[in-house]
């Protein structure tokens, strides 16, 4: 059934635009070799949770793609391999509390937050710079882990998200320090 409203605009950001930027701006000379991260999904033992991730391998410069609240990583399959296409390697993963992400009290302090389980997983995936990309309460997600962690990110896209304006205008921007992403 096809419904507009905020729906339509997230379906067409993610159908439309995020491909067509993919295409446009693919990373050059993508080697795959022996020691190429490989393609999978699995669960991730992190501090305070189990996070399911899906990972497409390879060297090409890493994207990671984070869902709306009402979502799950497999709302991004169409995007994940229209850009694997364009030699990028994509990463998307169920936040702590969706999909097939759970909590582990044993593991670490609860409640924890999405943007401290993404600086881990890019930690245990060994990602150094990487793409940033959240849609709606995603968004939010993207633009704490900037403030916190900006020198990780190669870029940062918010789309179908309140969340920039508060950010920028709100009480985050004056408590949490700015940063400045890398060349």
């Amino acid at each position: 059934m096809f419904r507009f409203g905020a729906g339509f605009g997230v379906r067409w950001f993610l159908v439309g635009a995020l491909p067509a930027i993919a295409l446009a701006s693919a990373p050059s000379g993508v080697q795959r070799g022996p020691s190429t991260p490989p393609a999978r999904q699995a669960l991730a033992d992190l501090p305070g949770v189990r996070l399911w991730f899906t990972d497409t391998g390879g060297h090409g410069e890493p994207v990671v793609l984070l869902h709306a609240i009402t979502g799950t990583s497999e709302s991004w399959t169409p995007q994940i391999g229209t850009l694997a296409k364009a030699g990028y390697r994509v990463i998307a993963f169920d936040r702590r509390g969706w999909g097939r992400s759970i909590a582990n009290p044993s593991s670490g302090p609860q409640p924890g937050h999405a943007s401290e389980d993404l600086h881990a997983l890019a930690d245990y995936l060994s990602l150094g710079r990487f793409h940033l990309v959240g849609v709606a309460g995603g968004g939010f997600v993207a633009l704490d882990y900037a403030a916190w962690h900006g020198d990780r990110l190669r870029s940062l896209v918010v789309g179908a998200s309140t969340a920039g304006s508060r950010f920028m205008n709100g009480p985050v921007s004056r408590t949490r320090p700015r940063s400045r992403f890398g060349p």
